[in-house]
């Protein structure tokens, strides 16, 4: 008797339940339902795999998820020596998918990754893209970029919301396909100078022409020798030999070489431009570390155990 009781009560509460939702299908219920499930379908669309197209030519909206990357400036890029690296920092502004005129996408800049959604539109062949990044920090602002039909480098600018942040005006961006590849290599032209070390070298010598002692004083820096380009930390075991006598910014280099080839995203500026010269390298991951092969865990092993002792300083000009 009490099992029939329950069993009738439940259905008048769910009678009731059903009653209530029909009277508040008119109002905002179903409105509000409508837009999680929406939103909701919309991120699981942005999270599935999407296809990166081998062109990096714009020839339609197909061709905008990707790497699209460039420099940017902290100071006004009219100042700026277009060659003096320091002065800027790599930015990849990555387009996950496209769905409608949505966009998902994420930058990694300074080695942090945020989260950006927007719209694009098309106006005379030209695609203006606004993507939003909101996180209560301070890179949080507005990207502005467009493209047109048929090229290859996007152009915008970044507005922060914050007045105490500096503006980023002129980015250009690039498409740049990432695929690791241990072969790719740093070549025997590649320099890195940091120049914020470096030491003064006193030499005092006798002038024959002068007849009399001259002092010279040159400026050593933290740089690498032409040994960076020998061997491949990726793909060649180190001899220990040919570690122990290079540079301590040789084996620095070596080391993030590796790093790079897996597309680490440098928080190091001076790293993020140095690499960046390199068209095998796109910044695209925040950590790496579980990428490692068996060789380059080897290399790095051996690199850090000889890096503190390496000798520093490196007349990077041949004087």
């Amino acid at each position: 008797m009490k099992q029939r009781i329950y069993y009738f009560l439940a259905l008048i509460i769910a009678g009731w339940l059903f009653h209530s939702c029909n009277e508040a299908a008119g109002h905002t219920n179903i409105s509000r339902i409508d837009r999680l499930t929406a939103i909701r379908d919309s991120v699981r669309l942005s999270l599935k795999p999407v296809t990166i197209t081998p062109s990096v030519k714009v020839m339609g909206v197909a061709d905008l998820p990707g790497n699209w990357v460039g420099y940017v400036s902290f100071v006004d890029t009219a100042t700026v020596d277009s060659l003096n690296l320091e002065a800027w920092t790599l930015l990849n502004l990555k387009i996950d998918s496209v769905i409608g005129n949505q966009i998902f996408a994420k930058s990694l800049f300074m080695g942090k990754e945020a989260r950006l959604s927007g719209t694009f539109t098309l106006i005379q062949n030209t695609y203006l893209i606004n993507l939003v990044h909101k996180d209560d920090g301070i890179y949080d602002g507005v990207f502005n970029f467009s493209i047109s039909a048929n090229d290859t480098v996007m152009k915008g600018s970044w507005d922060p919301y914050r007045t105490s942040v500096d503006t980023w005006r002129d980015i250009r961006l690039s498409k740049r396909l990432f695929s690791y590849n241990p072969s790719n290599e740093l070549g025997l032209d590649a320099v890195f100078i940091d120049w914020n070390k470096y030491k003064t070298d006193t030499l005092v010598y006798f002038d024959d022409y002068e007849q009399k002692e001259v002092q010279s004083v040159d400026e050593l820096y933290f740089a690498t020798t032409e040994d960076l380009g020998k061997m491949n930390a990726s793909k060649d075991l180190l001899p220990v030999k040919f570690v122990e006598n290079l540079k301590k910014g040789d084996i620095f280099i070596l080391r993030n070489s590796i790093f790079a080839r897996h597309g680490f995203a440098f928080p190091n500026p001076q790293l993020a431009a140095f690499f960046g010269e390199f068209d095998w390298y796109v910044p695209v991951h925040e950590d790496v570390s579980g990428m490692l092969t068996d060789t380059e865990l080897r290399n790095i092993e051996l690199l850090l155990r000889y890096e503190d002792h390496a000798e520093e300083f490196y007349d990077a000009f041949g004087r």
